[in-house]
């Protein structure tokens, strides 16, 4: 496992990208016919980013995780883009940690196999 400052610095970086974002976002409540797409937009973003991480820090270094991240943000995006949606019906956002979990790592594991071909 990552060691202990890594794991609070990786922790801290998001942090500070997730209060960013959320703070733009705000803005778009003035909008109301774009703020679900700026919504599920951003929340896809930090939950497909967060999750990846998670995966890809058991696996690989810090450094390698980020690149292989920033490589394949498309289909990464999506994904946290289904997993937002699953987070807002009720009673499925119990499961979508899970399901969440179980896609990354599946996810993960095409890509490294992509990345060292």
């Amino acid at each position: 496992s990552p060691p202990l400052g890594e794991t609070l610095a990786s922790a801290a970086k998001f942090f500070a990208v997730m209060l960013l974002l959320n703070i733009v976002m705000l803005l778009f409540l003035l909008l109301p016919p774009v703020f679900p797409f700026v919504f599920y937009g951003v929340n896809g973003y930090l939950l497909g980013r967060e999750y990846f991480e998670v995966v890809a820090a058991r696996r690989l270094d810090p450094v390698a995780a980020r690149m292989l991240r920033r490589h394949n943000l498309r289909t990464i995006f999506p994904a946290g883009v289904l997993l937002a949606l699953l987070l807002t019906i009720p009673v499925v956002n119990l499961l979508a940690p899970l399901v969440g979990t179980a896609a990354m790592v599946h996810l993960f594991a095409k890509m490294q196999r992509q990345w060292r071909s």
